[in-house]
């Protein structure tokens, strides 16, 4: 059920963009889910190297906060982490990301985990150097408690 409501979201949303799109003679990214997917991930790319220096990550225990399918991960991992471990609450993201580290051959492989709840980040006290956290809170209504749980893990 769950997937159902993803995909039917997507298609709704989808609609609409291509609506906004063809107003403005934009492009495709939208046309399916790999297509949207394939787009994510470079734009993830492109806003991690627009907003900081690419030796950012290097040699560091970094934390992707809301990792979804490890997009970003794999990324962090490329430009030279240390480590790199996701965090996210949504376990369809998560198995995508888990099919993502199934091809994935790079060193670090990045690792994930599956958040019990909203509040709380299940990591160790002083784990991480950095924390990275693209287009995700937006959809946080704890922040308050998340940013508490980021100063304790880094």
């Amino acid at each position: 059920m769950h997937t159902l409501k993803i995909r039917l979201t997507y298609e709704v949303a989808r609609r609409l963009v291509e609506r906004r799109q063809a107003a403005h003679g934009a492009i495709a990214e939208a046309a399916s889910w790999e297509a949207y997917s394939d787009w994510r991930e470079d734009s993830l790319r492109k806003q991690l190297l627009d907003c900081f220096p690419r030796h950012s990550a290097r040699d560091k225990a970094v934390l992707d906060f809301g990792c979804g399918d490890g997009a970003l991960c794999v990324t962090l991992a490329a430009l030279g982490a240390a480590s790199v471990h996701g965090v996210d609450i949504d376990r369809d993201s998560l198995q995508k990301f888990a099919k993502r580290l199934g091809v994935y051959a790079g060193k670090p492989k990045p690792t994930f985990s599956l958040s019990s709840n909203s509040k709380e980040i299940d990591q160790p006290s002083e784990k991480f150097d950095s924390i990275y956290c693209f287009d995700t809170m937006e959809h946080v209504m704890d922040y308050r408690e998340i940013a508490a749980e980021w100063h304790r893990i880094l």
